[in-house]
């Protein structure tokens, strides 16, 4: 018998005791509540942390770049990024081969096992050409 509460010498002899069962139910809720009301505190604890850390980072950035509009830091930053593309030479992230494509994966994936089977059969056949010399090899001794 599976018990969901704390058996004690009682519990068998009164296991379907209405009171118990309401007792319990009470218990469980109330512990349930005392767990949410701590998750709760260390989350607002954490969150208040996390704010003042990123109201301190924000006043450094500030203390690092004078005009440090957030619109004009975007635009700078897109504007090195496109001077980088540009360049000569320079390898773009949407090149043909660092995009996935799940057809030609699929593909790969065929002609590799394909090859395995393949070689598999040819290991298999060689296998196969021993053990007849050596039984051929055998019958004429």
């Amino acid at each position: 018998m599976v018990v969901g509460y704390k058996s004690d010498a009682c519990s068998e002899k009164w296991r379907d005791d209405p009171v118990r069962a309401a007792l319990d139910k009470k218990a469980a809720k109330e512990a349930a509540l005392a767990q949410k009301a701590a998750a709760a505190q260390q989350m607002r604890a954490l969150l208040k942390e996390r704010l003042e850390k990123g109201a301190a980072s924000s006043a450094m950035a500030g203390a690092d770049d004078p005009g440090g509009d957030a619109e004009a830091v975007y635009k700078r930053e897109m504007e090195r990024q496109r001077q980088k593309m540009m360049d000569e030479g320079s390898v773009s992230d949407s090149s043909e081969s660092s995009v996935y494509d799940p057809l030609n994966a699929r593909n790969v994936n065929k002609r590799d096992r394909r090859e395995k089977k393949r070689e598999r059969k040819e290991k298999e056949a060689k296998e196969a050409r021993k053990e007849k010399k050596r039984r051929k090899k055998e019958k004429k001794e």
